[in-house]
């Protein structure tokens, strides 16, 4: 019998034979070139990690660090808000810093996260004897800044106000910066800047009344 056929029944060749010979040719090679393919990867060089600025709309970053620093800023300004202090203290670092720009006033600091305590008391007492609300309409945070344990975040927001539940109006619009730290594995804020845009409708005084160690700068 011909060396290049296989018998099939009663000595007869069989017809499938070269398509079973191309298949095997074929299993072959795969088989070299994955084996090629993992020699490639074994040999080079690690990953590079993600960077500390990533260029936005790339994705070189830890997305669940991410999302968690984007729904603490959601809870940060939602207990601004409800006038939560308790809550509002909880997203915060015992070396809290806020830094406050009004359009038409001196600058002020506070500094610590007690401090912080007990001037944003005040401003709500103060808005609650007033029957004054107020609500902050913020864009999605623009990351300036994401490591492993800290990140910078700027958003735009609207401040509006109301009186005894009417006379709703929008107040200014301003620019925040945060700064984030992550401590065994929960995000806090550390630090806090406000410029606005506008003046205020209120005195600086009213808005930051200052407790001792406040700031002016």
């Amino acid at each position: 019998m011909d060396s290049a056929f296989t018998s099939y029944g009663h000595g007869a060749p069989c017809p499938y034979h070269h398509i079973r010979q191309f298949a095997a040719g074929l299993f072959l090679a795969s088989g070299l070139a994955c084996s090629a393919l993992c020699l490639a990867a074994a040999s080079a060089p690690d990953a590079a990690p993600a960077q500390a600025v990533s260029q936005p709309g790339t994705t070189a970053f830890n997305a669940a660090d991410r999302m968690a620093i984007t729904n603490l800023l959601g809870a940060f300004i939602d207990a601004m808000d409800e006038r939560n202090v308790d809550l509002l203290i909880q997203y915060q670092t015992p070396e809290f810093t806020a830094e406050y720009h009004v359009f038409g006033s001196p600058s002020v600091t506070v500094v610590g996260r007690e401090n912080f305590r007990a001037m944003i008391a005040k401003r709500f007492a103060y808005f609650e004897t007033q029957g004054i609300g107020r609500r902050h309409i913020f864009t999605p945070p623009f990351f300036r800044k994401q490591t492993e344990s800290s990140a910078r975040i700027v958003i735009q927001y609207l401040v509006t106000s109301s009186t005894h539940g009417q006379n709703w109006r929008p107040t200014s619009s301003a620019k925040a910066e945060f700064g984030a730290v992550k401590r065994a594995g929960v995000w806090y804020f550390d630090s806090f800047t406000e410029r606005t845009d506008a003046a205020l409708d209120l005195p600086l005084e009213k808005m930051v009344p200052a407790p001792a160690p406040i700031q002016p700068s």
